[in-house]
């Protein structure tokens, strides 16, 4: 999904203008942020500890970053930080997750990165499948080393990235967070080859039932509409999940658009939706805005749903 504000990584040479600018908008992101209203004082309090530890002792850290569920914080890992500053980072998507599944729902995790999702999922669908794809080798082994310092033994990380044919491509090295499929017209000296599979194919291999899906993320950098062509059974069941994407106009590197994403739900009756987590309720997306979406083909289920749960507090 979209990566906030502590996900920016300092350029290579910073003049101290840009540095202190790019702290300020870290520092506003930090204190706005809704799990901070209120607690702001020790939201500071703890990105300071977190910077002087990253820079003195240059060491992992395992912290709590929502409700018991913990985290294994690296130093060369902005994303990782997020759990330290505020836990949810990507608010409404990831209370979302938590408010949508039940026991016995499988969700599909496409680009877990490190697996905030993939945990977050698992600590509310009472061990039903979670299967977390996440082709970067070290963000794998990561997602792997939170899954096992949590006991989620449902967890079932696939080193591979999922597209619309079965094959192998080059993934970005050097990029963080933000590393990718490489595209056309891609110049990076640094990167590695990963297997690519069809998540429908994947899916029947691992024995689970489109039925039994309730939530799929993709964030994967552009490549959105690749994921979603090898998932065509899963986006024709019915009732089918309730799908959250990343849509921010990168597609374009591997020859698609978000229209093209937009289309593919839209001619299976899908409707594009914004979750607002503070009512606990949808909105209607209207026009192409880049962001996060929820396509859901039923909202009025989907929002009977979320009523019937218990709603999660901030």
């Amino acid at each position: 999904m979209e990566k906030p504000a502590p996900d920016q990584v300092a350029p290579a040479r910073e003049d101290i203008r840009s540095r202190m600018q790019r702290r300020t908008v870290i520092l506003r992101f930090i204190v706005e942020h809704p799990v901070n209203r209120g607690h702001r004082v020790r939201a500071l309090a703890k990105y300071a500890g977190w910077q002087a530890w990253r820079r003195i002792v240059r060491r992992p850290m395992t912290v709590n970053f929502w409700s018991g569920l913990r985290v294994r914080v690296y130093p060369d890992s902005p994303y990782s930080w997020t759990a330290i500053y505020f836990g949810l980072a990507e608010y409404d998507d990831m209370m979302f997750t938590l408010r949508y599944l039940r026991p016995g729902d499988a969700f599909i995790d496409v680009g877990a990165n490190i697996g905030f999702y993939s945990l977050l999922a698992s600590s509310m669908n009472a061990g039903a499948p979670v299967v977390a794809f996440e082709p970067h080798p070290v963000a794998s082994e990561r997602l792997r080393e939170n899954s096992r310092i949590n006991s989620f033994g449902n967890i079932r990380v696939r080193e591979v990235a999922a597209g619309k044919a079965a094959g192998s491509a080059m993934l970005t090295s050097e990029l963080g967070e933000r590393n990718r499929i490489v595209g056309g017209g891609d110049g990076h000296d640094r990167s590695v080859e990963v297997k690519v599979v069809v998540l429908d194919d994947e899916l029947s291999e691992l024995g689970i039932d489109p039925s039994s899906v309730a939530l799929v993320k993709i964030d994967t950098e552009g490549f959105e509409a690749n994921v979603l062509a090898g998932a065509r059974r899963l986006l024709d069941a019915r009732p089918g999940p309730v799908w959250m994407v990343e849509l921010t106009n990168l597609g374009t590197r591997y020859g698609n658009d978000d229209a093209g994403v937009y289309a593919m739900f839209a001619e299976r009756g899908y409707r594009p939706l914004v979750y607002v987590a503070a009512d606990s309720r949808f909105a209607v997306h209207e026009g192409s805005e880049a962001g996060n979406l929820i396509f859901a083909r039923e909202p009025e289920a989907a929002s009977a749903r979320l009523s019937a749960g218990r709603l999660v507090p901030i």
